[in-house]
């Protein structure tokens, strides 16, 4: 779960520094909060934080586009981050 949840931060706030969005110390924190709860739920699931990841980017704000793009990046790498993390 530790690693999920880092994970899945680390994403969300690279891919909003790649997309120049702005993000305040309580959006991050928000992103925070989402990624430890949403951890618990995906932590066994193979590729399940990519699934997490979009309902966190839904939920701090990002255009379809960039969540789009963004995904497609990271899917390139889950996998082999993924079978390490479960």
């Amino acid at each position: 779960m530790d690693g999920t949840a880092l994970f899945e931060c680390v994403v969300v706030i690279f891919l909003a520094q790649f997309f120049g969005i702005e993000m305040s110390w309580v959006t991050q924190l928000f992103v925070v909060v989402l990624a430890l709860l949403t951890s618990v739920g995906v932590a066994g699931i193979p590729s399940a934080s990519l699934v997490a990841i979009l309902v966190i980017l839904h939920a701090v704000g990002f255009d379809e586009d960039s969540i789009a793009t963004g995904v497609s990046m990271v899917y390139v790498v889950d996998r082999i981050l993924d079978m390490s993390r479960t």
